[in-house]
């Protein structure tokens, strides 16, 4: 038990001091005192120590009852006494003593104890004196106060402790001498004790002399007056620096070992892994939470290495223990307590707690050492390895499952490392370039790359390596053979956790034969199928090189345009087999008569193009244009047959005619006309003559589309009237356009050049099957309509079927309109002509030959075709009354139709003279400004009511000029 503070001041003071002193304890008032007061005690010394007062000394009992109960009540008491068997200065039983009886209380300020200090009254004096003397002297600082509290004494060594005057102390400096902290407090305590009398005992840090801050335990207590009040107050300072700079360093060491102790806490529950700790005895004194987790939270902690034999495990580290159950002696824990040191022991474990579930543990230990050597206590490390090694085993099982699939797979499989070394390949791999999978793993992906297709895919890998994605190229590999593969590979990349590249995958598919297949193709498409040389298409891709190539070089360039002359009749006369023979050798001598750099090819039918890659000048197009026209018109041998043709040659210039191959090639073309109106086997250069015709024909097809989006064009419709009835036996379409200027001699040619025919040709048909719908329904007789078609038209295959369904759209008879073409159109393939025709005559829609005479067709193709008329062409028909050779023309084609059983129509009528003509030889039917102008519908329709009506003047005035 530990006794009050005050108390313990009290008995110390009592103990230490050498004037009479006694200590009156607890509710029994058990008489303690030293050995000065024995002294006073005599005889009644020993056996009063520790006795109530009442049997130690009665009639003190008695006499005090009074101030004992006051001062027990906390009130300080004091009188006069003669102690028993004392006398003053001599014998016992004289002397009268002032005594003092002074409470101490508990730290709750319960009086626990009575203080009694006895002083001698004849002695006082002196001892006042001697205690003046004292105070000057001790080493302590002492000091005196009166009842109040007020300064009236201090020693010398309170003065040299402080290192104030005694004019300072006696003003209450002390108080400045205190530190700023414990000042208020301790004036707080000083006042407190004044006030009920009570002894004052604290600790507080005083101001040194020197300006230091010492640590000082302050003690004070009153001095009984004879009255029972206080006569004054004696303090005194006692130096505790070292006592208190201990107990700060033990409070700190305590602290610090705390900190240690909380550090050491938190990283056992932040250690990724489970941590034991034991005592010598094998006693488990520490676990941390993740040994819990494992173990089970209701942990058994083990008071011995006996008891681990309880614990259920088994050897789990693939030996011929495995399986087998652990002993007490075989757990880490003990062998570590033996100084041995486990290291990574795998053992299968049961819980603690009721799940009693099983998990595969990691378990290391080692023995703690004190620093003699001798071990106190063992540390085990756990790591739950359950999840890891059921990862483990379905890593292994997916890929043993990812081996079967790679081996079995039907594409080739590569697994390389980071530096590009094969570490996995499948037998579809091996088979695909004829390795075995010893000869390809440790080899490099590029020792296998064709030497073309490795750097593009060291770049690839590079980017893939840097972070990029994956990719899909394609490359060629080396065989074990040294032949070369095509294939596809889609690569991805193998990273590590933090995204580091680790290696590739790649998927390779063998794509050889459709490479193959790609490079016939593209050759077929890059080159014509007749002769084999290069086709438009490729010219087009070689110029895209060349020609910029040439400009930043200053090189110049030639197109040259080929058309061989005569061949159709070739073509028509010994077919097409020996048409296709010459048209090989044409392609042959042209490639052998040209340099290697340029290049040659057939643009379609006879026409072929010749691209020169460096020439200096116009005068060395010009002899390799000799030479070429020359080796041309060698003769040819097919079969039996030596046959003969030449070529007209147009020549344009780079950069001079154009910066491009489409310019190029145009520019020629039109200079390959020039040489065929210059009388044909010629070549010619292009020049500013041909620019304007060609700028002509630009501002024509320009007009011509305006004109087709716009929708100006339209019809005009021209009687053609049987001689001798006078009736009008059908209507020819012209096609006319805003602009008077140009004719459709001249737009016509244009629109068949360009292609804009074909939308042209589409609309006149709609637009007369319209026509000829609103005349039957207006009351009109049918009137067939003749309409015209282009050679350009007449080559789309499905001419005969759009002509049918246009008739099907109006509602119209299959005889309402019948089909005008020239002879061009149709030789330029007369069995395909014949078959169209055919096809429409069949419908019974009148097939009619327009410009009869002005063509080269022979009799043989004229019977051949299916016609139902022809139409004598206006160069023979106007000249008719003044000119032999254009009657004998006439005449004989008269004649002709009549014998073919066709009917036959005069163009060009415009005179009564020429209508008279031609209906005394035979011809029936005629068409001309005499009978009537072109017309549009709606003028047409009144004009053929006024003459059925009979109200028109003559026929050579009748009807209005259509535009």
């Amino acid at each position: 038990m530990q006794w009050p503070a005050p108390l313990r001041t009290a008995l110390q003071l009592m103990l230490d001091a050498s004037q009479p002193m006694f200590l009156l304890l607890g509710p029994e008032l058990l008489l303690f005192y030293n050995d000065a007061y024995a002294t006073l005690l005599g005889a009644r010394h020993p056996a009063a120590m520790l006795r109530p007062l009442h049997q130690a000394w009665p009639e003190a009992m008695h006499r005090w009852r009074s101030l004992i109960d006051r001062t027990l009540q906390g009130e300080p008491c004091s009188g006069e006494q003669s102690p028993p068997d004392v006398p003053p200065n001599g014998p016992p039983g004289q002397g009268r003593f002032s005594f003092s009886l002074l409470p101490v209380r508990e730290d709750g300020g319960a009086v626990s104890a009575i203080l009694s200090i006895w002083t001698e009254l004849e002695r006082r004096m002196v001892q006042e004196e001697n205690l003046r003397v004292l105070l000057g002297q001790t080493a302590r600082a002492l000091w005196e106060t009166d009842p109040d509290g007020t300064i009236i004494g201090d020693s010398p060594s309170w003065r040299r402790l402080t290192g104030q005057t005694r004019e300072q102390w006696l003003a209450q400096g002390w108080i400045d001498a205190i530190h700023p902290e414990d000042r208020n407090f301790a004036a707080q305590q000083w006042r407190d004790a004044i006030a009920t009398g009570m002894p004052l005992e604290l600790e507080l840090r005083l101001r040194l002399a020197s300006g230091d801050w010492r640590w000082v335990e302050l003690r004070a207590a009153p001095l009984p007056a004879g009255n029972g009040g206080i006569r004054n107050w004696l303090g005194m300072i006692i130096d505790i620096e070292r006592r208190r700079r201990a107990e700060e360093d033990l409070l700190r060491a305590v602290h610090e070992a705390a900190a240690e102790r909380r550090q050491l806490d938190a990283v056992l529950e932040a250690a990724p892994v489970g941590i034991i700790v034991a005592d010598a005895d094998g006693a488990l004194v520490r676990m941390n939470s993740e040994v819990k987790r494992i173990c089970g939270v209701d942990c058994p902690l083990s008071r011995s290495v006996a008891e681990y034999g309880r614990w259920k495990g088994w050897w789990a580290d693939g030996s011929e223990r495995h399986g087998e159950p652990l002993r007490a002696e075989d757990w880490p824990m003990s062998r570590a307590l033996k100084g041995e040191r486990v290291q990574h022991v795998m053992i299968e474990f049961e819980a603690w707690d009721a799940r009693r579930q099983r998990c595969i543990l990691l378990i290391s230990a080692a023995p703690i050492q004190d620093g003699e050597g001798s071990i106190t206590g063992a540390v085990v490390g756990v790591m739950d390895l359950t999840d890891h090694v059921r990862v483990e085993a379905e890593l292994r099982q997916s890929q043993e499952r990812f081996r079967k699939i790679v081996s079995q797979a039907a594409t080739g499989v590569v697994e390389a490392d980071a530096a590009g070394i094969m570490t996995l390949v499948n037998q579809k791999f091996c088979d695909m370039l004829g390795y075995s999978e010893a000869e390809l793993i440790g080899k490099t992906v590029v020792d296998i790359t064709a030497p073309d297709s490795v750097p593009h895919t060291l770049e690839a890998v590079a980017r893939l390596a840097a972070g990029g994605p994956d990719f899909v190229i394609e490359k060629q590999y080396r065989r074990k053979d040294g032949t070369l593969m095509w294939a596809t590979s889609s690569v991805n990349a193998m990273r590590g956790a933090d995204g580091d590249y680790q290696g590739l995958v790649a998927i390779v598919v063998d794509i050889t034969d459709r490479k193959m297949a790609e490079a016939r193709v593209r050759h077929a498409s890059l080159h014509d199928t007749l002769t084999g040389l290069p086709n438009r298409a490729m010219l087009f891709e070689y110029a895209s090189h060349l020609l910029p190539h040439n400009r930043r070089t200053g090189q110049r360039a030639a197109v040259l345009f080929i058309d061989l002359d005569r061949f159709k009749p070739i073509n028509d006369t010994h077919g097409h087999e020996a048409g296709d023979q010459v048209l090989r050798e044409v392609a042959a001598r042209l490639a052998a008569s040209l340099r290697a750099e340029d290049i040659v090819i057939r643009l379609g039918g006879d026409e072929f193009i010749v691209l020169l890659q460096d020439i200096h000048d116009a005068i060395e197009a010009a002899e390799v244009t000799r030479h070429a026209v020359a080796r041309i018109s060698t003769p040819y041998h097919v079969g039996e047959l030596a046959l003969s043709l030449s070529a007209s040659v147009g020549i344009s210039l780079f950069p001079e005619d154009g910066q491009d191959i489409d310019t190029l090639i145009s520019h020629a073309d039109l200079a390959m006309y020039q040489a065929k109106q210059a009388g044909r086997n010629n070549f010619q250069f292009y020049s500013a003559a041909c620019a304007a015709g060609a700028r002509q024909q630009i501002a024509i097809e320009q007009q011509l589309k305006a004109a087709l989006h716009d929708r100006a064009f339209h019809l005009c419709y021209q009687p053609v009237v049987d001689i001798e009835s006078g009736e009008v036996v059908s209507a020819e379409a012209l096609l006319r356009w805003p602009n008077r200027d140009i004719g459709p001699d001249r737009f016509v040619p244009v629109a068949e050049a360009t292609g804009i025919i074909n939308p042209i040709g589409r609309w006149l048909l709609r637009e007369a099957s319209r026509q000829y719908r609103r005349w039957q329904d207006h009351g009109l007789p049918s009137i067939p309509i003749a309409v015209n078609v282009s050679v350009v038209e007449f080559r789309d295959r499905d001419f005969a079927g759009r002509f049918e369904r246009t008739m099907r759209e109006y509602g119209i008879d299959t005889d309402a309109l019948q089909l005008e073409v020239t002879e061009t159109a149709i030789m330029d393939d007369v069995d395909h002509a014949v078959a169209i025709l055919s096809r429409l005559k069949a419908l019974g829609v009148k097939i009619l030959l327009d410009d009869f005479g002005t063509g080269h067709s022979s009799l043989a193709y004229l019977a051949r075709l299916p016609l139902n008329k022809v139409k004598i062409d206006r160069s023979f028909v106007a000249p008719l009354t003044h000119d032999v050779a254009s009657q004998a023309v006439t005449n004989a084609m008269i004649a002709l139709g009549r014998t073919l059983d066709l009917e036959v129509v005069a163009e060009g009528v415009e005179s009564k003279s020429v209508l008279d003509y031609i209906g005394a030889h035979g011809c029936k039917q005629a068409q001309g400004f005499y009978l009537g102008r072109p017309m549009p519908g709606e003028e047409f329709e009144v004009w053929y009511r006024q003459r059925a009506q009979g109200v028109l003047p003559p026929p050579h005035s009748i009807g209005l000029r259509c535009h």
